[in-house]
């Protein structure tokens, strides 16, 4: 919760039900999630053929929904950032296979699975909802593509904009359906 005060700038105290509570604890968008279920991208249902299932565990799955697709990468220096100078760069994602477990894909990939299993978090091991991912640390805030080794790149480098961009291009190609079998090609 202190990350998430500090990070809003929002650490106020108020009253709540005759309960104290943090102000910025009711902006968590946790819950937020949920409206991906609501909203589509898809102008007819033949639009949603082909999407994958957020429940997918197979490698070669998430590495063909993932590979190809461009991810940001914060490339300005500390001093560049204390004068007002952001940059970022773009990343095409390589599949698994080019670098193995030292893949930032495959610790995507990980990531989701371990996420999932999670069953203080979602019960039986399984997302309900597409939005769902978006608990995925490494889709948002702990992106293998963004530089988070100083406190002025965690403070000056990354915006909203640059934590969102890889679930952005991935939510509209997810579905809650039934797992399917993907062919993987690379070439």
């Amino acid at each position: 919760m202190s990350i998430w005060t500090n990070w809003i700038g929002n650490a106020n105290w108020v009253s709540f039900n005759t309960n104290l509570v943090w102000d910025a604890a009711r902006t968590v968008p946790e819950s937020d999630r949920l409206l991906f279920d609501l909203f589509t991208t898809a102008f007819n249902e033949n639009a949603t053929r082909g999407q994958l299932s957020v429940n997918q565990s197979g490698q070669a799955a998430w590495s063909a929904l993932l590979s190809g697709l461009v991810a940001l990468t914060n490339s300005s220096t500390d001093a560049e950032l204390n004068g007002f100078v952001t940059r970022f760069n773009p990343w095409i994602i390589d599949p698994i296979g080019t670098a193995g477990t030292n893949s930032p894909l495959y610790r995507i990939w990980q990531d989701i699975n371990n996420t999932r299993a999670d069953t203080n978090r979602f019960p039986g091991g399984v997302f309900r909802h597409v939005g769902d991912i978006l608990a995925v640390p490494s889709l948002t805030t702990n992106s293998p593509f963004l530089n988070r080794s100083t406190p002025t790149q965690l403070q000056k480098g990354i915006n909203d904009a640059v934590y969102e961009w890889l679930s952005q291009q991935v939510l509209s190609l997810l579905q809650v359906g039934e797992l399917r079998f993907v062919v993987y090609f690379y070439g």
